[in-house]
């Protein structure tokens, strides 16, 4: 399996070579549907209509996870 372009580093690419391709299609198609400007990254904004236990988790949240998991400061 090719390890594709979003790992710098080859950084996750232990866990994509090993998961479950099952998984890898469920996760594609929540960020597609959660991708709404179609630039193959997630705003804040697109992240906040993110649902947890049914709920979208909202834009304080979503500010959040981007601080942890932007790797190169983009804002996305």
């Amino acid at each position: 399996v090719n390890v594709p372009f979003f790992f710098p580093n080859n950084q996750g690419a232990q866990y994509y070579n090993s998961a479950d391709q099952n998984v890898l299609n469920q996760l594609q198609q929540v960020f597609f549907q959660l991708d709404v400007n179609r630039s193959n990254t997630l705003t804040v904004n697109e992240l906040a209509n993110l649902n947890f236990v049914g709920k979208p988790i909202g834009l304080e949240t979503a500010k959040k996870m981007v601080k942890v998991f932007d790797k190169d400061y983009s804002g996305t």
